[in-house]
């Protein structure tokens, strides 16, 4: 696959690209979008359109999604993508990222995981920046976390070593080493000879529809798969995610799955499903507090469009997020207010 590059630079204005020129490239943070589903696209548009409209002080220099990158802000200008609450927590980049680091927006799928195609595309790009500013992926590559405790990306939050092994791929990279599929898949193991052909076990090595619903039922009952998500392929992450399922209910963990295993998820999606979020009725919207408020802020949160704390203060974090599961699911209808047509697409993907 090609990767395609694109240059749509967002306009001059006060909240996502102030047109100042920074310092310099002295590394890159790496982000992610925050919002299920969204496109590279759909993010710039973002950044050029309804972010503006809400005054908010947001940006990135670049976006990469599953088919390529596009370019959102020229590489010496200012973006504000790294410095929350002043905080720069790296010394190299003191004394505020923004003005000394390349901010990449990651986009991730509707389950909130990073696609293998996407994650091919940022060691591409990351190649091509550390090529071009003369930068150590190793020592010069950032998750915004590091710089200011921010989770973000939070996969690679939750899993350091998948950065590391992120930034190990970039530097194989550069020197034209070949990536076996690092990024992607763990280093081929002799697979385990199953007892029968069709014996109806799931085990690693094993792909197809009934692995990814079973990779996704793993993700509806909370078990982490960070890298690859449902993506079919019944890996070292899914036996790793089988494994913790077993051991967190009582079930022999040995990573393969079968009759017990599947009664038991089924029992744990039905306490789940009973315990769902109801959502509120009515209309919604910025300065309105209670229970409604509290309602919608634990959906979102639950969708992964933080809005921080459930406090039943429809402020401007919630709006924001109100505003992004729209640009997703109702582009068309991009205002920031929960009514009937935002509360229907929340109800189709709880």
């Amino acid at each position: 696959m090609i990767m395609q590059e694109k240059t749509q630079y967002v306009h001059v204005n006060q909240y996502t690209r102030p047109g100042k020129k920074n310092y310099g490239v002295h590394g890159v943070v790496w982000h992610y979008t925050a919002s299920p589903g969204a496109t590279a696209q759909n993010i710039r548009d973002y950044f050029d359109g309804t972010c503006v409209r809400s005054k908010r002080y947001a940006g990135a220099h670049d976006v990469i999604d599953s088919s390529g990158v596009i370019h959102m802000i020229p590489h010496n200008e200012i973006a504000y993508h790294a410095h929350d609450n002043n905080r720069c927590m790296v010394n190299k980049l003191d004394p505020n990222a923004n003005y000394t680091a390349i901010g990449v927006e990651l986009c991730i799928d509707k389950n909130g995981k990073l696609e293998k195609a996407t994650y091919q595309n940022a060691v591409e790009y990351g190649a091509e920046l550390a090529k071009k500013y003369n930068l150590d992926p190793m020592t010069d590559f950032f998750r915004h976390y590091d710089v200011t405790r921010k989770n973000c990306p939070a996969f690679w939050v939750a899993d350091p070593a998948g950065f590391e092994q992120f930034k190990k791929d970039v530097a194989a990279r550069l020197k034209n080493e070949p990536v076996q599929m690092t990024e992607v898949k763990p280093k081929p193991k002799p697979k385990p000879k199953p007892a029968k052909k069709d014996d109806g076990l799931l085990r690693r090595g094993d792909k197809g529809p009934a692995v990814k619903e079973l990779q996704e039922k793993l993700i509806k009952a909370g078990e982490k798969l960070p890298r690859y998500g449902a993506d079919g392929d019944f890996g070292t992450e899914t036996e790793e995610a089988v494994k913790a399922f077993q051991a967190r209910h009582g079930l022999v963990a040995d990573g393969i799955w079968g009759p017990k295993s599947e009664a038991m998820m089924e029992k744990v999606l039905s306490k789940k499903a009973k315990s769902k979020i109801a959502l509120p009725s009515g209309v919604l919207r910025k300065g309105d507090r209670g229970e409604k408020v509290k309602q919608l802020q634990k959906a979102l949160n639950q969708l992964h469009f933080n809005c921080g704390a459930v406090d039943g203060i429809y402020g401007n974090k919630t709006e924001d997020a109100v505003r992004r599961f729209q640009m997703v699911y109702l582009p068309y209808e991009v205002d920031g207010i929960y009514g009937q047509h935002t509360k229907k697409a929340m109800e189709k993907q709880l």
